[in-house]
């Protein structure tokens, strides 16, 4: 008749998941994968640790608010990440629209300068000095 291992000899599915992600914290497969910051490092330490503490009774509870942190964390780094990419946005607007206006400004007497003196070569002359303009001002 076989036996059935002891609860202690195997640890439990949470168990496994905080010591898979206690390890990906501390040795990370590849050195471009970084699971989480140190403080998170150590709150999964500390969710091991009382895990150890009060004993199986609680460890769903405990894995639950430990993955409950991780969200609001990952949360948060979302939040900060479009706000940053909603104020270059904006900042690339607010200099991109005078830009802009300033160059058409110049480009349509420049265009009739250059019908009026050289034709059709003039009018191409002035569009690819404009869009020369153009190109260089991104540039920055």
């Amino acid at each position: 008749m076989p036996t059935r291992p002891s609860s202690k000899s195997r640890p439990t599915v949470p168990e496994q998941i905080i010591r898979a992600l206690l390890h990906q914290t501390v040795m990370p497969d590849r050195s471009d994968a970084r699971l989480a910051r140190p403080e998170t490092a150590i709150d999964l330490r500390a969710a091991l640790g009382a895990r150890r503490e009060l004993g199986q009774d609680y460890e769903e509870l405990i894995v639950e608010r430990f993955l409950e942190q991780v969200e609001r964390t990952i949360d948060a780094r979302v939040e900060q990440r479009l706000a940053e990419y909603e104020r270059r946005r904006r900042r690339v607007a607010w200099i991109t629209t005078p830009r802009l206006i300033l160059l058409l400004a110049f480009a349509i007497p420049l265009t009739a300068i250059g019908g009026s003196t050289a034709g059709l070569p003039g009018i191409l002359a002035a569009w690819a000095g404009v869009l020369v303009l153009h190109f260089l001002s991104w540039r920055r």
